[in-house]
């Protein structure tokens, strides 16, 4: 649909605007988190299970936990009840799963607290101290799992110990348990100059189950690089047939698993939420000395980072794919409309606005970005401006209703008329040499 007619795209564009024009006077509603609300109806709640009043103590923490309380509030409200009383409410059948969700507020906010890095490094080096017994190994390896990608930093160290095979095994062990957490750092890893990281890590992959798919883009690529060792190759091969279930010959390549993650990631289509709250919205990088960087994101901006980084990964392998730069246009002008509607939220109430002033501060450092998503918008050129509004149209009718694409073609064909004034924008062929679009560094590292 790239090469549309003018007439054609006028129509698009007129029908984007017509929408935008509707979600300008749409109503919007917002939870609101009073937290001396939320204290009064945990007390409340509480005392109820206390008087055998099972039915009203759970509405109290139904209710409770409509309003979104956060970790830190939970894990304040439980300690303040005491651990043991939540586990008899989890434990009594009729007061349903709120006891259970309030709990996992609490051991989310706990185990952030059990992730000191110098405490990890110190139960890592016990993990493969020889000296260790077998029955303390057990008991570390069962709380690297509750750590779960807090420690993958630390534990990955271990895994191109080129003097000790068994420190490779303990940390493999070790990533194991932990489960799809450990996935994303691991595929992070595939990148890694030290060839034994690489190939411990493609081991690892495949010691996790149930397998994940999001491996395949990256095991792929270490098929197709020609620099690549037979050894990686032939692990990368046998991790993506227990993987896919189909022989690495008949695989896609690795550019088209890459296009086809970063737009999963940006349509947030099914799962991609609790990816995201799986890892408490971390993703990582290597660092120059290799060394595996954690960095914090908002909820709401996770899947659209994770977007861009993959489509950027999938331009370096095929930089003549040109599919990638209409889908980058749209991740850029989701990146923008996100955070303007969190602005918008902010100046329209000032003093009522459900943000903490924590998330209140990050939307703005995110707001002072918005020109920088213009511009990054503006290098994938009017040619793939176009086709990413078009992209929009075809997802729209594939997803209709979809939450925010409305609000993406709306922002392309703002960015369209502004490089193109006069409208001359005709059917051509795409350009021979796509455009390079700039690499972002990621924020400043957050524990």
């Amino acid at each position: 649909m790239t090469g549309r007619t003018r007439s054609s795209f006028g129509a698009g564009f007129a029908w984007v605007l017509a929408l935008a024009g509707l979600m300008l006077v749409a109503p919007r509603a917002h939870a609101q988190a009073d937290p001396a609300e939320i204290e009064k109806l945990w007390r409340e709640g509480v005392d109820f299970f206390l008087q055998g009043k099972f039915s009203e103590s759970q509405q109290r923490l139904h209710k409770l936990l409509s309003m979104e309380p956060r970790k830190e509030m939970a894990a304040r409200l439980v300690d303040e009840a005491g651990p043991r009383i939540v586990a008899e409410m989890m434990a009594n059948p009729r007061m349903g799963a709120e006891p259970t969700y309030v709990w996992q507020l609490y051991r989310k906010y706990y185990i952030s607290k059990l992730a000191d890095q110098e405490r990890m490094a110190r139960m890592a080096a016990r993990v493969v101290d020889p000296a260790t017994s077998e029955d303390e190994r057990v008991q570390l390896y069962r709380e690297f799992a509750e750590l779960g990608h807090y420690a993958v930093p630390v534990v990955s160290k271990y895994l191109n110990d080129a003097n000790h095979d068994d420190f490779r095994t303990h940390a493999r062990i070790v990533l194991a348990r932990m489960g799809t957490q450990a996935i994303l750092p691991l595929v992070e890893l595939l990148g890694h100059s030290d060839v034994l990281m690489r190939e411990n890590a493609i081991l690892t992959i495949t010691d996790i189950y149930p397998l994940d798919e999001r491996a395949i883009p990256a095991l792929k690529a270490r098929l197709e690089d020609p620099k690549e060792t037979d050894t990686c190759k032939r692990y990368a091969t046998r991790a993506l047939e227990q993987i896919t279930g189909l022989p690495a010959a008949e695989l896609k390549k690795a550019s088209t698993y890459y296009y086809e993650a970063a737009n999963r990631y940006y349509l947030e289509r099914s799962g991609v939420a609790d990816e995201a709250e799986q890892v408490d919205g971390y993703l990582w990088h290597l660092n120059e000395s290799g060394g595996l960087v954690p960095v914090l994101y908002p909820f709401w901006a996770w899947n659209e980072q994770l977007a861009e980084e993959l489509v950027l990964r999938g331009i370096d392998l095929e930089v003549d794919q040109t599919d990638f730069y209409p889908l980058a246009a749209c991740i850029y002008a989701a990146q923008y409309q996100e955070v303007q509607d969190l602005v918008d939220v902010i100046n329209e109430q000032p003093t009522q606005h459900y943000l903490s002033e924590e998330e209140k501060q990050t939307v703005i450092e995110w707001n002072q970005k918005l020109i920088d998503c213009r511009n990054l918008t503006d290098a994938c050129g009017k040619y793939y401006v176009n086709a990413g509004l078009n992209k929009v149209l075809r997802d729209l009718k594939r997803y209709p209703g979809h939450p925010f694409l409305p609000r993406v073609g709306v922002f392309l064909a703002q960015r369209l008329r502004d490089l193109d004034p006069t409208g001359d924008l005709l059917p051509a062929p795409a350009p021979r040499r796509c455009p390079p679009l700039p690499r972002r560094p990621p924020p400043n590292p957050r524990s």
